[in-house]
């Protein structure tokens, strides 16, 4: 079909048409009416004792760096930031290269995400998520009986100046919902120009 076959194919179906635009138009309302959102994040690298750079493949680093992932979000890692005054949704991703056949993990690090509507929301909880992190890493150690100076420790190798909103992921919904509508006008329609056509066949065939 030509683009002039669609065309007159929607023109034929003008009820369907402005269903389609009407709800292609409230959702692209709803998102273009949303609260922007922002994000911030950080980058935790995990330290051996007396180490001040990044460290190589170590098995030691990287169970704490499991470790620490999974506490920060659980029930309990998330009621600790709670109490601490963070406030803004979180997710902790533990770096693995490879996959998980083969993982390779090396410079073992965590990466802190935190989105909110809220900018100062965003920074704070951020900054309670760093806070609570090196805690757990220290409190765990310390609870297993490890020497003050032998204890993995935390730093932070990168961090978010400011919250940065997130305008671009707004734009790409914007063309996947008219995307949608589009297709969807096109489906419709399609259905609508079959039914007649299938009524009189089934017309055509009770009467033979």
């Amino acid at each position: 079909m030509t683009i002039q076959d669609f065309a007159l194919l929607l023109w034929r179906h003008p009820v369907v048409v402005l269903l389609a635009i009407f709800v292609t138009a409230g959702a692209a309302l709803h998102i273009v009416t949303e609260r922007p959102a922002y994000e911030t994040r950080a980058v935790v690298n995990f330290l051996m004792p007396g180490s001040t750079g990044f460290e190589n493949f170590n098995i030691s680093l990287v169970v704490e760096g499991a470790v620490t992932a999974l506490s920060l979000d659980s029930q309990e890692g998330t009621a600790r930031v709670r109490r601490q005054g963070g406030t803004a949704a979180y997710d902790v991703v533990l770096a693995n290269r490879g996959n998980d056949e083969q993982p390779v993990h090396d410079q073992p690090y965590v990466t802190l995400i935190v989105n909110s509507h809220d900018p100062t929301q965003a920074s704070r909880t951020l900054a309670v998520l760093i806070g609570v992190l090196g805690a757990d890493v220290r409190d765990r150690q310390s609870a297993a009986g490890a020497r003050p100076d032998a204890l993995i420790t935390t730093h932070v190798v990168a961090s978010s100046d400011r919250p940065i909103p997130l305008v671009s992921r707004r734009t790409r919904a914007l063309a996947a919902i008219g995307a949608a509508g589009l297709l969807a006008m096109l489906i419709g329609a399609l259905m609508a120009e079959r039914r007649p056509r299938l009524r009189i066949r089934r017309l055509l065939h009770s009467q033979g």
